[in-house]
């Protein structure tokens, strides 16, 4: 048995049921809560966006986590110096902003 997608939380893994003629099958998923990372740059630039080395987005990017940290870097925009990158401690239930300032 599978669950369907719910945005903000993790998705249940899937499950092995057995149906017995006649008799009532029960099967329960336990959804977690996730967290939400928006990241943005200023001044509004096509830097990328990187989250524990993975390139997520240019400009900026909205996404639900599972709870935890996350290093948040930025790549190179011509013209402007990249910001440092930064730890995000996301919870269940609650967003964090990051903003990387180009210089």
């Amino acid at each position: 048995m599978s669950f369907g997608d719910v945005e903000g939380f993790t998705t249940p893994a899937l499950q092995t049921v057995t149906v017995i003629d006649g008799e009532t099958t029960k099967a329960t998923g336990s959804f977690s809560e996730r967290g939400w990372l928006r990241v943005i740059t200023s001044p509004a630039v096509v830097g990328t966006i990187i989250v524990d080395g993975v390139p997520r987005n240019d400009w900026g990017m909205w996404t639900d986590l599972p709870p935890g940290a996350y290093e948040v870097c930025f790549g190179d925009v011509v013209g402007y110096t990249a910001p440092g990158c930064q730890t995000a401690s996301i919870a269940a239930g609650h967003t964090i902003t990051i903003t990387g300032t180009y210089n």
